[in-house]
């Protein structure tokens, strides 16, 4: 039984090995604009809503969201309220006296 077990797992790494040594070519467009929307979302404050996030990319609120599910599957609300929910974090963390309601407001969670 172990020789089985052992040479099945040395089989396994061969094939996972191949399989990411295989080439997958150059990246299209849309994965460009794709890593764009991930990095916009994720290091922009000014990107507060979807149609921030689309005119950075210039591109259409619904190609945010078609790349945003296919590449990331999240909303890109939840992409921008992820780091603004970072950001927010880290304000109290260096600021604790400040009134929360102007965390809300300095990180775009309030009307």
């Amino acid at each position: 039984m172990r020789t089985f077990a052992a040479g099945y797992f040395d089989y396994a790494v061969a094939r996972l090995s191949a399989w990411v040594k295989t080439p997958i070519g150059a990246a299209t467009d849309e994965a460009r604009v794709a890593n764009s929307l991930a990095e916009v979302a994720g290091s922009n404050s000014s990107v507060v809503t979807v149609g921030d996030l689309a005119a950075a990319l210039c591109v259409s609120m619904r190609t945010v969201h078609r790349l945003a599910d296919q590449s990331t599957w999240l909303t890109p609300r939840a992409l921008t309220r992820g780091r603004r929910l970072q950001e927010a974090a880290e304000h109290m963390r260096v600021d604790p006296g400040v009134i929360l309601s102007c965390i809300a407001a300095a990180h775009g969670f309030s009307d």
